[in-house]
C-alpha cells in the first residue's frame, strides 16, 4: 500500500483532496498536512513512499487566466470595472482547474 503526503498551504484545498480521494483509502494510506512546518512534522513520525505538494494557490492560480477573455489579458491601459471583476475570477478559476488536476494525477499514478 502506497503512504501518501499531501502538503498544500490552503485548507480548502486540502479538505477537497480528502473528499475526492476517499474512495482510494483501500489503495492508499494518506495523510495531509496544510503547509511545510506540518508536513515535516508527520514525515518525521511516519514513513511515506510518495509526498504530492500540491501549492495550487502559488503555482496554478494563473491557470485561471484561461478562463479570461484574450482581448481582457493583453488590453493596454486600465481595465474597466467589469473587465476587472472578471480578471479577479481567475485564481478561484485556477484553484477549481488545479484542484481537477491534482485528482486526475493521483488517480493516473495509483
Amino acid at each position: 500500500m502506497k503512504h501518501i503526503l499531501f502538503v498544500d498551504d490552503e485548507p480548502n484545498i486540502l479538505e477537497g483532496l480528502q473528499r475526492m480521494l476517499r474512495s482510494n483509502r483501500d489503495q492508499w494510506e494518506m495523510a495531509f498536512a496544510q503547509g511545510g512546518e506540518a508536513a515535516l512534522t508527520l514525515m518525521d513520525a511516519s514513513s511515506f513512499g510518495v509526498v504530492e505538494i500540491i501549492r495550487i494557490g502559488a503555482k496554478v492560480h494563473d491557470i485561471g487566466k484561461m478562463g479570461i477573455p484574450y482581448a481582457i489579458l493583453r488590453k493596454p491601459g486600465r481595465l474597466t470595472a467589469e473587465e476587472l471583476a472578471m480578471m479577479r475570477l481567475h485564481p478561484e478559476i485556477g484553484k477549481r482547474t488545479g484542484i481537477n488536476s491534482a485528482v486526475t494525477l493521483s488517480h493516473a499514478s495509483g
